[in-house]
């Protein structure tokens, strides 16, 4: 078998996203970490 076949004979696809943010690596974290700001990034506005 191929690399570019899988079980089911479907070709597998990767997407990769990469952003820049200018800001401290512990704010980010923080950014992506603590639920109470994690709202602000996804799901329904309030």
């Amino acid at each position: 078998m191929n690399p570019q076949q899988s079980g089911a004979g479907e070709a597998r696809h990767e997407l990769s996203l990469s952003r820049l943010i200018d800001a401290p690596r512990t704010r980010v974290f923080r950014a992506w970490t603590d639920p109470q700001l994690l709202r602000c990034w996804w799901g329904p506005t309030a």
